[in-house]
């Protein structure tokens, strides 16, 4: 039977923490707003230590790696910022969603999507120089599979159309 590596466990379970229900406001005088900054502090360290571990660069490798991981964060930062505003956005509208709602974060989505994708395919490229083919590949197969992790919690927390019929607005 196959093992995952203990430290993407422990980041996606850490990732979660953001999706569930109600841990923010168990926090005391912490605002969701505070509390997310706090937990993305978190996860940016987490995340470090994870690759750290994980890519076991050798230091003159490490030195060109780090920058561009840093920039790349940055930019996934400012993306998931636009996924979060769009995940809030269907959770608020769940139960008084339109057809022609529904059909805007469709496209809201996959044009997330295909940001995403033109980001990694960006870094890799720029990972790849730095450093080597090789090593962006390694990363961004752990980043595929951290990215697997926190895409099953976003589907198992957001509200299913599946489950409850949606009033069809437009007949």
């Amino acid at each position: 039977m196959k093992t995952h590596h203990p430290l993407v466990c422990r980041a996606a379970v850490l990732f979660m923490m953001l999706l569930i229900p109600g841990y923010a406001s168990s926090q005391q005088d912490i605002t969701p707003d505070s509390m997310l900054e706090l937990l993305r502090g978190d996860m940016r360290t987490s995340m470090e230590a994870i690759v750290t571990k994980a890519m076991a660069l050798q230091p003159a490798e490490a030195e060109k790696f780090w920058p561009v991981y840093r920039s790349y964060e940055v930019e996934v930062t400012t993306l998931n910022n636009e996924r979060l505003k769009l995940m809030t956005e269907y959770a608020e509208k769940y139960n008084t969603l339109t057809n022609d709602e529904a059909k805007a974060l469709v496209e809201r989505s996959l044009h997330w999507q295909t940001q995403r994708t033109n980001l990694q395919r960006k870094y890799f490229t720029k990972m790849a120089k730095a450093t080597s083919n090789l090593t962006a590949a390694k990363f961004f197969q752990l980043e595929h599979r951290f990215n697997l992790a926190v895409d099953l919690g976003i589907a198992s927390k957001l509200p299913s159309l599946f489950l409850e019929e949606v009033p069809d607005s437009d007949q």
